[in-house]
């Protein structure tokens, strides 16, 4: 029966970590916890806190103040690569279309705007959204109480609790679990061209005649994709063409 024991307690001993040296029970020194991170149960970690389980000492040890479904640990998680791109500053229009017929002046400019839809948007700049979140490891904490009971149970309360070996602090690991955390965003993304409508934008249509030549009577010249007529988008626009340059 020793000899059985005696490999019991060998294997336990091999299979959990950070497992303190024996403590004689005439020592007053406590325990350091245990924290197993190999299956061990709260009783299994118990009797290695025993070591060595010597059969004919008489001693027992069991779990005290357990509790399960403790986060042992807990460790954010940050992914390596960023789910969303969000452009920022100040973004430069192209690809116009859908011309609408606001057309206007920019001050005392000739040239002829009008409101527009660009079909992308180059940002100088980029937010970049990372999703992250906690690893937390779970398990049960305990203390281990270790006694002997000299004259059995039918002579009273005379049991024995050596101070130096019982313990407190320690810990078995059950289960994981994943919980969700808030966004890291990275605020020094770099540029970043998005495709879309991007309504009420204004954009330069027509480049005057006294833009293009110093000779009469000149020509208007379309810009940013207009086909429309420039002479009568400059009319529309209430304003006359600033030079004598005037187109027939």
């Amino acid at each position: 029966m020793k000899r059985a024991l005696l490999a019991a307690t060998a294997i336990l001993s091999s299979s959990f970590v950070a497992v303190p040296a024996y403590a004689g029970i005439n020592d007053n020194i406590p325990l350091n916890p245990i924290n197993d991170t190999t299956g061990l149960t709260p009783q299994q970690v118990c009797d290695a806190v025993l070591r060595p389980n010597d059969d004919h000492s008489g001693f027992q040890t069991a779990p005290t103040d357990e509790e399960d479904n403790v986060v042992l640990s807990s460790t954010l998680v940050t992914d390596s690569t960023p789910w969303q791109q969000v452009g920022t500053g100040t973004p430069t229009y192209s690809g116009y279309g859908n011309f609408d017929s606001t057309y206007h002046h920019n001050g005392s400019s000739p040239n002829v705007w009008t409101g527009a839809d660009a079909n992308t948007a180059t940002y100088p700049t980029s937010d970049l959204y990372f999703h992250q979140h906690y690893h937390q490891i779970v398990g049960s904490t305990f203390g281990c109480a270790v006694w002997k009971d000299p004259g059995g149970a039918g002579h009273g309360p005379d049991a024995i609790y050596p101070p130096g070996l019982q313990s407190t602090g320690n810990s078995t690991v059950t289960g994981s679990n994943d919980v969700p955390a808030d966004d890291y965003i990275d605020h020094s993304g770099g540029p970043v061209t998005t495709g879309g409508s991007y309504h009420d934008t204004n954009v330069l249509i027509c480049i005057s005649p006294n833009n293009v030549t110093k000779g009469k009577p000149g020509t208007w010249t379309q810009k940013n994709g207009f086909t429309g007529s420039c002479s009568a988008a400059n009319t529309a626009a209430g304003g006359q063409v600033i030079s004598g340059n005037a187109p027939n």
